[in-house]
């Protein structure tokens, strides 16, 4: 009996830290949605961040046309791995947390101006080209960035509190950057999806 109550008494804490990411998740997700919104009001609008980013999705957009298959994949995992590989290094730092935060916010605004942009410019051309082209690898590459925040946060959150001598922290690092690894695969697959339809789908949308 003793061992049975201990057991049921330790699942509490894995269930309160599970509650909390996806707590956290939710919140991130939520930052991603303001983040939607605010973007597609900074079009509306024509804010100078809003012409900024579209001036760079038309370079890019006309580099992609123009280039191969190969090298429209590299220019995609150049682009999508510096944000995982930003959040890897926060999530090392003990003040990483609130800089984590905002990262899902700011892919929603780039995701908002571009979406809003296309819809703006190319009505039912700009329509297609989101659903077919631009929302698929976003989908992914956003999953990969979630999975990147809960690990950087909760990371960051573990070394504050192990330096602001509140408790011991239990760090692997072996582990963390295992986590990340997998990460990256799954961030290589958004590129490998956005090189394959931006090859053989911009030109036919957008021009």
């Amino acid at each position: 009996m003793d061992v049975k109550f201990y057991k049921s008494r330790n699942k509490v804490p894995g269930i309160v830290i599970g509650a909390k990411k996806h707590i956290l998740t939710l919140n991130m997700c939520t930052l991603f949605l303001a983040g939607l919104v605010v973007g597609s009001l900074m079009i509306r609008f024509q804010s100078p961040i809003s012409t900024l980013v579209v001036s760079l999705f038309k370079r890019y957009n006309g580099i992609v046309v123009s280039n191969g298959f190969f090298k429209n994949l590299l220019n995609l995992l150049m682009i999508n791995n510096v944000f995982v590989v930003a959040l890897c290094f926060l999530g090392l730092s003990a003040v990483g947390c609130p800089f984590v935060c905002l990262f899902s916010a700011v892919k929603g605004i780039g995701i908002g101006i571009v979406s809003s942009y296309l819809y703006r410019a190319y009505s039912l051309s700009g329509f297609g080209y989101c659903t077919l082209v631009f929302y698929p690898q976003q989908i992914i590459n956003m999953a990969a960035l979630l999975m990147a925040m809960n690990e950087s946060y909760y990371n960051s959150k573990m070394i504050y509190q192990t330096v602001a001598e509140k408790e011991h922290g239990d760090f692997d690092l072996r582990q963390y950057f295992g986590r990340f690894g997998i990460i990256l695969l799954l961030t290589a697959f958004s590129s490998l999806v956005g090189a394959t339809l931006n090859t053989a789908l911009s030109g036919v949308f957008i021009k």
